[in-house]
C-alpha cells in the first residue's frame, strides 16, 4: 500500500527552514545552551549556534529531527518547508 509522505519525513533530503524564535524558546525553557543542544542532538558544537544566527538559511531533515528530538518537541514546531514559506 502507498503510504503518503509529508514534508517533513526524515530521509528524502529536504531542505527545511528554521523557526529561529521558536528554537530559542524551547531551548532557553529546556535550560540549554546552544552548545549543549548541539551536543544533545549529536551534532558539531557550532550547529544551533549557526541556525539560530542565520548562518544556515535552510538546514538538512535529519539535522531538523535531531534538534527536535533533542528539544522534545515535533520537526513542524521548529521548521518549516521551502515549500510552506511560499
Amino acid at each position: 500500500m502507498y503510504e503518503r509522505k509529508t514534508f517533513f519525513d526524515v530521509g528524502g533530503g529536504q531542505m527545511l527552514i528554521a523557526k529561529v524564535d521558536k528554537i530559542i524558546e524551547l531551548r532557553k525553557a529546556r535550560g540549554l545552551n546552544q552548545k549543549k543542544l548541539s551536543e544533545k542532538a549529536g551534532l558539531p558544537v557550532n550547529a544551533v549556534f549557526r541556525i539560530e544566527t542565520g548562518a544556515y538559511t535552510r538546514t538538512q531533515d535529519l539535522r531538523a529531527k535531531a534538534i527536535a528530538s533533542a528539544l522534545e518537541c515535533k520537526v513542524e514546531e521548529i521548521f518549516t518547508s521551502d515549500q510552506e514559506a511560499l
